[in-house]
């Protein structure tokens, strides 16, 4: 009865409504930093101060759980409590009671909270749990606060590259990404060229050794993604960190000049739990992917996310790929910016698209409750990815029509309709193409069928002269006569195309019936040949897969590199001559030593001469046959070492 009456008058105490225990709780970290007078250091996800009871750095608080003990077992403080049972222990009180009592003063008082027992006859001016946090987050005083990480100084985009770049290459593509790419349409060749990594847990601390050594922390510190963490707060040195510690597909972005950026994983496997589909470098900013055969001003669309404009590129479509539906500024978008507060993403700094339309096609596998981002940022992220850099933006969603079922994105709507060709891909957008202001929003995802059928890209003009028919490869030849209300000199000098009456078909477009100039298909062929003419060369799915090495002109073989493969051919050639020389002394010593019988079981009647005339011609077909062999896995060796050199040596 004596220990039930203890437990209840505990719970009566921890009830007690005149202190909030929740929130000394979730303000443990700054009251133990009040407490112990210095902030704890970062290790982890872990907080670590020096235990006032043993010395020992090891009073550590994990801030994700709010556990708290000092992980010495010798010491007096327990190793897993709560805030509250540490402050008792260090204090040399109890954990109910008046004890208790005193500790909960004492948290209100290091967290500059108002005592609400200093009046217990008016407790309507006590705060409440509410207004107690409020009063908690006003007071809070940064000197009491825990060390933030240090200040990210951001180094120079030559020390990045070489610092990412040497990343890459102690990361290498490997099987299993192969396999999750060939299973989203991007062929492997593709991958090597856009210098895709992989990397996991051991690779990421093998690399991190490496870099550690060839490169200074100070510079480390300012590369996006890497940190110093402390090790296990034993006072050790510092261990170099990675955000992308784990199973991740790594891709590289670019900026104009080639050099790399920045890093974004691809989640294929065992990630950190706080990881999504797409993880961004930690300090890494906002930024615009665009496969490395491209250039930023060939850009005839914008996505959201890489897989999309990789397997564009493959098609042969530049597209450009944003990282989120808010990632279309240098900074992160918010709801009610000011203007001018924004500016474009720095690969489009010096953009210029010459007039031309450029579209941008958002996701439509959105959760419901962020469909709302996605209309409210559309006009906003058009005009700094295209209206900004002189273009013509027109907002685009993917049909739903596809042979492999309805798409949610464009690398799947690309996939799903291969026979389309480029110029199916682009005409089935600009057919749902419309000008930011006039957008209705993103399809009804409860309408199985998402957009109505295509219908043929409407004329401007019945007198012009038509597009021919297209070809069995799915690509519609250019027609060598300008359109009538589009003369060439308008094409030539980028500027907009002159008004012409909308016809009867155009009315009937996504677009809406407007007029002359407003009219989102009133460029629609201009825009068609200008996209025309930036495919021209670019290989399509059937020609890129032929080649070993993608997006090269057909030249002739390229040689391989002066001395690269020489010593190999030596070897060869070494080989087979001492494999027969070898054939040849064992059946001569073999038939004048009189053991050949023992060797080859077919000639053991015959004599020495007759065995050396008949062993002869077989030696010779034996190392004929044997240095093919030899040549053959040589020579397969030597291209695959080829094909894989096609990324970083290419650039």
């Amino acid at each position: 009865m004596r220990a039930g009456e203890r437990r209840g008058e505990r719970r009566g105490e921890r009830a007690d409504p005149r202190y909030d225990t929740d929130l000394i709780k979730e303000e443990g970290e700054r009251l133990l930093a009040a407490y112990l007078g210095r902030p704890g250091k970062v290790s982890g996800s872990r907080m670590v101060w020096e235990c006032p009871k043993c010395g020992k750095p090891k009073l550590s608080l994990q801030r994700a759980k709010g556990s708290v003990g000092c992980l010495n077992a010798g010491c007096e403080v327990e190793t897993s409590t709560d805030v509250i049972g540490v402050l008792a222990s260090l204090e040399g009180l109890q954990t109910r009671g008046e004890d208790f009592k005193r500790v909960c003063a004492l948290s209100y008082e290091l967290l500059s909270i108002p005592d609400p027992a200093s009046d217990a006859g008016d407790r309507t001016s006590f705060p409440d749990g509410r207004d107690g946090r409020a009063a908690a987050q006003a007071r809070r005083e940064p000197a009491l606060r825990p060390s933030d990480p240090e200040t990210f100084v951001p180094a120079g985009p030559d020390v990045v590259d070489a610092v990412l770049s040497r990343l890459l290459q102690l990361c290498p593509l490997e099987g299993r990404d192969v396999g999750f790419l060939a299973s989203r349409g991007v062929a492997e060749q593709t991958a090597r060229f856009g210098r895709f990594g992989s990397i996991t847990g051991r690779r990421a601390r093998h690399a991190m050794g490496v870099l550690a050594r060839e490169f200074p922390r100070e510079q480390l510190r300012g590369v996006p993604g890497f940190r110093e963490r402390e090790s296990d707060g034993d006072g050790g040195s510092p261990q170099l960190g990675f955000t992308l510690w784990g199973d991740f597909l790594l891709i590289p972005y670019f900026d104009r000049t080639g050099r790399v950026v920045t890093l974004e994983g691809r989640a294929v496997g065992d990630v950190p739990s706080w990881a999504g589909k797409y993880t961004s470098l930690r300090n890494g900013g906002n930024h615009l992917y665009v496969f490395p055969a491209f250039g930023v001003d060939d850009l005839v669309a914008v996505c959201e996310g890489p897989m999309g404009a990789i397997v564009a590129a493959q098609e042969g479509l530049a597209v450009g790929a944003i990282q989120g539906v808010k990632r279309y500024t240098k900074a992160k978008a918010q709801a009610g910016a000011a203007p001018g507060e924004e500016e474009p993403l720095p690969e489009l700094a010096r953009a210029d698209f010459r007039g031309r339309t450029v579209l941008y096609v958002p996701d439509l596998d959105v959760k419901p409750d962020a469909r709302a981002d996605v209309e409210q940022h559309a006009a906003r992220a058009c005009e700094f990815l295209v209206a900004r850099q002189n273009g013509r933006p027109l907002i685009a969603t993917v049909p739903q029509d596809g042979t492999g079922g309805p798409a949610k994105d464009l690398d799947a709507w690309i996939l799903s309709a291969p026979e389309a060709g480029l110029h199916g891909v682009l005409s089935g957008l600009l057919r749902r193409a419309h000008r930011p202001e006039t957008w209705p929003g993103l399809p009804d995802p409860t309408d199985a069928a998402g957009s109505p059928e295509p219908a043929p890209v409407p004329a401007p003009d019945p007198g012009a002269s038509a597009p021919p028919e297209a070809p069995e490869k799915g690509r519609r030849e250019r027609t060598t006569e300008p359109l009538a209300a589009q003369p060439s000199g308008t094409e030539s000098s980028g500027t907009e195309p002159p008004e012409a009456e909308p016809s009867e078909d155009d009315a009937d477009a996504p677009g809406g019936a407007v007029e002359d100039d407003d009219n989102p298909e009133a460029g629609a062929f201009d825009a068609f040949d200008r996209w025309y003419a930036l495919l021209e060369g670019r290989p399509g799915t059937d020609e890129l897969a032929s080649r070993p090495e993608p997006y090269r002109p057909q030249s002739g073989e390229e040689p391989a590199p002066d001395g690269a493969f020489a010593l190999e051919v030596e070897l060869q050639w070494a080989g087979l001559f001492a494999l027969g020389a070898a054939l040849l002394f064992w059946y001569y010593v073999g038939a004048s030593e009189g053991w050949l019988a023992g060797g080859v079981g077919f000639l053991p009647s015959l004599p020495g001469p007759l065995t050396v005339a008949y062993g002869l011609p077989f030696a010779l077909v034996f190392g004929a046959a044997a240095g093919s062999v030899l040549l053959l896995h040589i020579r397969g060796r030597r291209l695959a070492s080829r094909r894989h050199l096609i990324g970083p040596e290419r650039r």
